[in-house]
């Protein structure tokens, strides 16, 4: 009886690893599944460094090179470049140096010419007392 238990076992143990063809399922099951897989030396046939052929770049004429533009009408990626200033030491220092209380509310030497054309009061003529 044990050995018919064993035997029965076994059996089951075959039954698990191998199965009808027609109980095989998934890309195995394809008769070109063995051609596809490639062999171990097929994956990488030489090494990205040592290239056997150089690669050819193609080179013409500006004027003939057709010009693609994926997003035209997108007004996201269309906008004019972003300017950048460098603003170094000597700069801002002359900047502190040329600005003054008066300049930050409009009545500088910048707006000396403007506020002689449309007679603007000083700031400290309207905290006077009239005479």
């Amino acid at each position: 009886m044990a050995a018919s238990g064993a035997a029965k076992s076994f059996m089951q143990s075959l039954k698990r690893f191998f199965k009808k063809p027609w109980e095989i399922t998934g890309p195995c099951s394809d008769p070109e599944y063995r051609e596809a897989i490639p062999m171990a030396l097929e994956y990488r046939r030489f090494c990205p460094a040592t290239v056997p052929a150089k690669a050819i770049i193609p080179s013409s004429d500006p004027e003939t090179v057709f010009d693609i533009k994926y997003y035209t009408r997108d007004r996201r990626r269309d906008r004019p470049p972003v300017r950048r200033t460098v603003l170094r030491k000597a700069d801002v220092e002359k900047m502190m140096a040329e600005k003054t209380w008066l300049s930050e509310i409009g009545h500088g030497a910048p707006w000396s010419e403007f506020n002689s054309k449309i007679n603007v009061q000083e700031p400290l003529d309207c905290f006077k007392e009239a005479q």
